[in-house]
């Protein structure tokens, strides 16, 4: 009977740790993912960004042309 019950103290304690170690995982896993998200949402916030400065440069050239072009007809 001892051997029985030290069988299934030992039983039990692998479960916790096994418990454990899945516990430890799972938060790896989400805490990965957040990280994995958080670098796709901030990618995107960059591209628009660099898009919207496209964009202003763009009009930027476009008003310098035009503004030269008033300059000349002077």
């Amino acid at each position: 009977q001892m051997l029985t019950e030290e069988r299934e103290k030992a039983a039990r304690r692998i479960a916790e740790v096994i418990e454990a170690k899945e516990n430890a995982i799972d938060k790896w896993t989400h805490d990965n993912t957040k990280s994995v998200e958080y670098a796709e949402n901030a990618n995107k916030k960059a591209q628009a960004a660099s898009e919207k400065e496209t964009i202003a440069t763009e009009k930027l050239n476009e008003y310098q042309s035009e503004l030269a072009q008033l300059r000349e007809s002077l």
